[in-house]
This record gives structure tokens, C-alpha cells and sequence, in this order.
């Protein structure tokens, strides 16, 4: 009896201290109510789109300056071209010291030959979006017309009645199926002469332009293939 009266003691003083935890941890019924309400929402900031840069329209007196400035390119290229040659040959066959040494100053080169770039682009006066604006019709419209010097040029009359010969020649059912891709073939090398694609993409204008001025283009354009394959 007197065990069982200890162990209701004890199970008592032990209900007790709980409830006191209990009663400890409580929070107030203010403080419930200030942590259910949610916080203020903050404030939505709407960003604004970025500036869009104004189309640029490719005429015959961008792509002189576009001339002026590519000569002046291709001068700094080559002599950069010449600095990495000289920079690779004075630190070569000296170990690590010589490569840290050969990666400085090929930084030194580089960072020297885009300020060069930036202040022959600054001199005819292009900006970045004219720069970019004419790089890309005046890629579009060489590569059209050397790709045109390479296949078709002088030739296309002489093929075209070549190609109808061969096809006369055929069995009848299967000239139709021939004719469409003579037709096919045909046409590629019109719009290669023509420009087709690049008068699609930068307009009529713009090639024109550009093929008022295609030998010194295509000049120009082969002299910087042929540096970078390091032809002389």
C-alpha cells in the first residue's frame, strides 16, 4: 500500500512538472494573434525591359567606312598574329617558369590588340551595332557570290543545256521526277548569284551596297581566312 502511495507521489509530481512546462511554453493569447497574422507583402518591383538598340540601316557609306576600318584591322591582326609568334618562341624550352611567363604576356598582347581594334573602329567612326550590322550582310553576300565564282560563274548556261540534254535522254516516266530536280539545282545557283537569301534577311538596299563594293570585299575577306589558316 505504502509503495503504491509512493509510486501516486511520484507519478503525481511528475504530472505536475509537466504541466508547469506546459504552462511555461505557452505563449500568451496576444502573441498568438501577432504570429498568425502574416507579414506585409513586399513591395513587387517591375523591371523595366532593356533599351532596344535601333535598327541599323546598311548604305553604301557604312560600308566604305566598314572598308576603311577592316584594312586597318587586318594590318593590327597580322602584327598581333607576329607578337604571339615572337611571345611563344622567347619563352619556349623554359619549363613552367617560361609557360606562366608566355601566358602574361600573351594576355598583355591581346588585351593591347582589342584596345587597337576598338580605336581603328572609333577612327571611321562605326558604332558596335553598325560594326555588327555590316559583318553580317557583308558575310552573307561574299560568301554567296564566292560561293557563286566557285561552281557556277561562267558556267550555268553551259550546264543548264547540259543537264536538259541529259535529261531528254531519259525514259519518259522518269523525266518528270528529273526536270523538277534539274529545276532545283538550277535555282540554288541563281540565288547564290543573286543574293537571294541575304536580300531576304538585310533587304534589297543593304546588298546592293555591299556588291557595289564586292572586290574589295571578297579581297579582304580572303586576306583574313588566309591569316587565320597562317597562310602568307
Amino acid at each position: 500500500m505504502k509503495r503504491f502511495v509512493v509510486l501516486s507521489l511520484c507519478a503525481l509530481v511528475l504530472a505536475c512538472k509537466q504541466n508547469a512546462a506546459e504552462t511555461k511554453v505557452q505563449p500568451k493569447p496576444e502573441e498568438k494573434i501577432a504570429k498568425a497574422e502574416p507579414a506585409p507583402a513586399a513591395p513587387v518591383v517591375k523591371k523595366e525591359a532593356p533599351a532596344q538598340d535601333a535598327k541599323v540601316t546598311v548604305d553604301e557609306g557604312l560600308v566604305k567606312k566598314y572598308l576603311a576600318y577592316k584594312k586597318e584591322s587586318l594590318e593590327l591582326a597580322k602584327k598581333a598574329i607576329e607578337e604571339m609568334a615572337a611571345n611563344v618562341k622567347d619563352h619556349q624550352d623554359k619549363g613552367a617558369v617560361g609557360a606562366l611567363g608566355m601566358l602574361k604576356d600573351g594576355e598583355q598582347i591581346n588585351k593591347k590588340h582589342e584596345e587597337a581594334q576598338e580605336a581603328a573602329q572609333a577612327k571611321v567612326g562605326l558604332s558596335d551595332a553598325e560594326l555588327k550590322a555590316l559583318e553580317e550582310v557583308v558575310s552573307d553576300v561574299v560568301t554567296a557570290r564566292m560561293l557563286w565564282d566557285k561552281t557556277g560563274a561562267g558556267t550555268l548556261a553551259t550546264m543548264e543545256a547540259q543537264v536538259k540534254a541529259q535529261v531528254a535522254a531519259l525514259p519518259a516516266e522518269e523525266r518528270a521526277k528529273a526536270q523538277a530536280e534539274m529545276g532545283q539545282m538550277m535555282k540554288s545557283m541563281t540565288d547564290m548569284r543573286d543574293c537571294t537569301e541575304a536580300r531576304k534577311k538585310h533587304g534589297d538596299a543593304a546588298v546592293n551596297a555591299v556588291l557595289a563594293h564586292e572586290a574589295e570585299l571578297k579581297e579582304a575577306q580572303l586576306a583574313g581566312l588566309k591569316m587565320l589558316g597562317g597562310m602568307k
